[in-house]
């Protein structure tokens, strides 16, 4: 009998949990670069949050479409 993609998907986010767990146990190379990404993305993701509320993205041509939604 074939496992469903929920299955699939749940043992594999579980095995992939353990190889991680294992690695970051092991291998002391992988805690401290697993350490550093976490604090510079702790640090990065406020600061293009804040960049981007105050630049937002827009496209030049936004305002020249005309959606006709109301014809």
């Amino acid at each position: 009998m074939q496992g469903s993609l929920w299955t699939k998907g749940r043992a594999g986010m579980i095995a992939g949990a353990a190889i991680i767990a294992v690695l970051v146990i092991r291998v002391p190379v992988v805690r401290w670069f697993l350490a550093i990404a976490v604090v510079i993305g702790v640090i990065l993701v406020p600061l293009i949050r804040w960049w981007h509320d105050r630049h937002p993205v827009k496209d030049p041509d936004e305002d020249k479409i005309k959606l006709h939604l109301n014809d």
